[in-house]
């Protein structure tokens, strides 16, 4: 019977550990069958153009679509993105930052949303295409099961906040945290930039 216990134990112990590993978790934001998914992205400074350009991208052929149309004719489904803005680590928000969502296609970019934060520097709910959440379920599927975006963040006094390779699936929330960097007298207002795709998530052509 002891044995037993401490195998229990153990189990949630393991389970714990696990859970605190991976980014994404059960909480709803329309139905029981919604998820979160934190975004791990993290910010690199334009001045390293070798992390810039790093990791080597995992989705391989042409990742952008032609344009808005055939983008939209293969994201028919949607998931929903949470820039939560912050500056000193975290310590305090940033309101009234504008927050512009893009998506890359073979003829530029496109913006896909325009906001600000609130008082708590989140902009919430935004609604984005994304591919049906059947692709995921498909073992033999070529086609990536996320929408990639782009985000740039600004606010006065601030340098800009630019990310590359947000991925969104669908019926998912995904969430974006900005740290942004207040700007002095003799400081740059050039951005900082993170990697262009999504890292390990994906090994099929898109």
């Amino acid at each position: 019977m002891h044995n037993f216990e401490d195998m229990i134990e153990k189990y949630k112990r393991d389970l714990l550990e696990f859970s605190k590993q991976n980014a994404v978790h059960t909480d709803a934001y329309e139905a029981p069958q919604r998820q979160t998914a934190d975004v791990m992205a993290q910010p690199v400074l334009p001045s390293q153009p070798d992390e810039v350009n790093a990791p080597e991208a995992v989705i391989t052929g042409r990742v952008p679509f032609a344009d808005y149309d055939e983008f939209i004719a293969n994201n028919r489904s949607e998931g929903i993105l949470r820039v939560q803005v912050f500056a000193a680590n975290g310590s305090f928000p940033v309101p009234n930052a504008t927050v512009r969502v893009y998506v890359q296609l073979d003829d530029g970019e496109r913006e896909v949303f325009s906001g600000i934060t609130d008082v708590d520097g989140v902009a919430d709910g935004i609604r984005l295409p994304a591919p049906d959440s059947s692709i995921s379920f498909d073992e033999n599927s070529t086609v990536a099961p996320y929408a990639v975006y782009k985000l740039r963040v600004e606010r006065q006094g601030y340098a800009p906040a630019y990310f590359e390779g947000i991925p969104v699936f669908d019926s998912v929330k995904s969430i974006q945290p900005v740290g942004l960097v207040p700007l002095s007298a003799d400081s740059s207002d050039d951005p900082t930039v993170v990697p262009n795709e999504p890292e390990a998530l994906f090994g099929g052509e898109r």
